[in-house]
């Protein structure tokens, strides 16, 4: 839910809110907004905490904030979400923050892997350029996939951390230090 379009315009913000820290540094409040989007969700803190393993505090908190922020609304005492697709960019946080933040959530999904779950490193020759071309085709398609699994009636908040990261140092002649 969260990949910066690599290439875009960097701009200034001003300082960050505690709920957009939130929003951006904390797996919970992302998939407590996901859960909304289950056909069997309870707005109930309790039931969501179950369901995501966390405390009912931080159910209520993520909640709360997401209330704040505009992500969720509550209708007829019911919560639902303001915005089918979520993507946090330029357009609220400048690129040092965004990154800042991705740093954080990264190893939170992480810890949540199990043997079960799919995963993979991949190591491949490129440059920004070609990850600017690729990355948005990332982006659609855990939008098609969120899609999928609204119109399918799936339960269950799948979460995915993708960071392109340039390991070697830059060459000026074409690949020769």
């Amino acid at each position: 839910m969260q990949i910066e379009p690599v290439g875009t315009e960097n701009k200034t913000h001003a300082h960050i809110s505690e709920d957009m820290q939130h929003w951006v540094s904390s797996w919970i409040w992302k998939a407590v907004l996901c859960l909304t989007e289950v056909p069997d969700f309870n707005s109930s803190p309790k039931w969501i905490a179950q369901r995501l393993n966390v405390t009912v505090e931080k159910a209520v908190d993520a909640l709360e904030g997401l209330e704040r922020l505009g992500k969720l609304e509550r209708v007829n005492g019911h919560y639902q979400v303001s915005n089918t697709w979520e993507q946090t960019g330029v357009q609220e946080l400048d690129r040092s923050e965004l990154l800042k933040q991705h740093s954080k959530i990264a190893p939170q999904l992480i810890s949540r892997l199990n043997e079960n779950d799919k995963y993979t490193a991949q190591f491949f020759v490129g440059n920004q350029d070609l990850i600017s071309k690729y990355a948005p085709k990332f982006m659609q398609i855990f939008c098609e996939m969120n899609a999928e699994g609204r119109e399918l009636g799936l339960k269950e908040v799948i979460a995915s951390e993708i960071s392109f990261v340039q390991l070697t140092n830059p060459t000026n002649d074409g690949g020769q230090q």
